[in-house]
């Protein structure tokens, strides 16, 4: 059984490394690597609104995905696995755009706090919707 519990809390942990491997990228990187999904989304020059978009759906789509992995964790093993994922995800959300404030050709916004925070919220409710409650400890 421990092991289990273990394997749920080390997918959560993994995709941190990910979120922080990300929000660590020199701002050319990742203008580069968003920039090449819009090109070929577009299939040609990407706009700057689709360009922009893409960004913004990441920013959500990778705090979903952290607020999915985590609620789902702290639903085997805790009693509250909604406030565990809030305590839990909402300062990765700011520190992932702190993380940013200090890299190269990267800057720290409000507006990207929002959508990581947005993306863990909307997780939740989701995961309170969807997410079978297993038997408790």
């Amino acid at each position: 059984m421990a092991i289990k519990k273990v394997i749920r809390w080390t997918l959560p942990a993994l995709w941190l490394i990910v979120v922080f491997f990300l929000s660590s990228q020199p701002g050319s990187d990742s203008k580069e690597l968003s920039m090449r999904l819009a090109n070929q989304l577009s299939m040609g020059d990407a706009t700057e609104f689709l360009h922009s978009f893409i960004r913004s759906c990441a920013h959500f789509g990778i705090h979903f995905i952290l607020g999915i992995l985590t609620y789902y964790a702290a639903n085997f093993s805790l009693k509250k696995p909604a406030l565990a994922t809030i305590v839990l995800c909402i300062p990765v959300a700011i520190i992932d755009e702190l993380i940013q404030f200090f890299c190269p050709e990267r800057y720290l916004d409000i507006f990207d706090i929002a959508l990581n925070t947005g993306g863990i919220f909307i997780a939740i409710i989701l995961c309170k919707l969807f997410m079978p409650k297993p038997s408790r400890l």
